[in-house]
């Protein structure tokens, strides 16, 4: 199983939504594809898995000043 599809509420990073989307979609979900109803022509709780991502990065303290 692997991403197919990635919504982005907000990306304030520098990489672009379309790069982000395509590395999530390089990781590989261990999950039994027996588990699921395969595709239907919607989303249902059945064939989908929800993952939310939120990740915020601390400033970079700026080193003392010499005296």
């Amino acid at each position: 199983m692997a991403i197919e599809t990635v919504y982005v509420d907000q990306n304030t990073s520098i990489i672009h939504d379309e790069v982000l989307s395509h590395r999530l979609g390089l990781i590989p979900i261990l999950a039994d594809p027996n588990l699921f109803t395969m595709p239907t022509d919607s989303d249902t709780d059945q064939n989908t898995l929800v993952f939310r991502l939120d990740v915020r990065a601390d400033p970079v303290p700026k080193p003392p000043h010499p005296s």
